[in-house]
């Protein structure tokens, strides 16, 4: 006669691998992003209403694990380019106005859409072209560089994990 087997025997526990896939899966639909749906809001350093669209995202460790652990700074010198999907914020891009360019650092987007940080990208060259400014600079991770090379910017420095790149407007 055969013993039933319990929940934890190897015959009925989900294969690893396939528990792998279902979370792949999850987090493909979950960074889906309709551009139609989104919209583009920027934000002086020290406005009140940015403060309320960062906060969910840069208390959150998992964001903070995105940008290396860095935690991200405002001030009176950057603007803010957000993406907005629905009420929520799924990307953004500090600018600091800087004697020289405008500088892109420490920024975030779910899931490392690249649509988004595209977006974002023209939009934060919009602005520094309309601040006269004739450079902007963005300090990116590694694993970003395509969407930089894509819309013509210039490496000017490499360090283990960033790229700093340059763009003329």
């Amino acid at each position: 006669m055969f013993a039933p087997r319990d929940a934890d025997s190897p015959a009925t526990r989900e294969h690893p691998r396939d528990a792998r896939q279902q979370n792949r899966e999850a987090k493909q639909k979950e960074n889906t992003i309709n551009l139609d749906d989104m919209k583009i809001e920027i934000f002086e350093g020290t406005d009140k209403r940015l403060y309320e669209q960062l906060v969910p995202l840069v208390m959150n460790p998992a964001v903070l694990r995105q940008n290396n652990n860095v935690a991200f700074k405002t001030s009176e010198k950057h603007t803010w380019i957000l993406a907005i999907d629905g009420e929520e914020c799924i990307g953004f891009l500090p600018v600091q106005r800087k004697k020289s360019c405008a500088e892109v650092n420490n920024y975030y987007i779910r899931g490392r859409a690249k649509k988004v940080f595209a977006e974002l990208l023209a939009r934060a060259e919009s602005w520094a072209k309309s601040m006269d400014y004739t450079t902007i600079v963005v300090i990116t991770q590694i694993e970003d560089r395509g969407v930089l090379g894509r819309r013509k910017y210039t490496a000017s420095k490499e360090y283990v994990k960033y790229i700093k790149f340059a763009k003329e407007l």
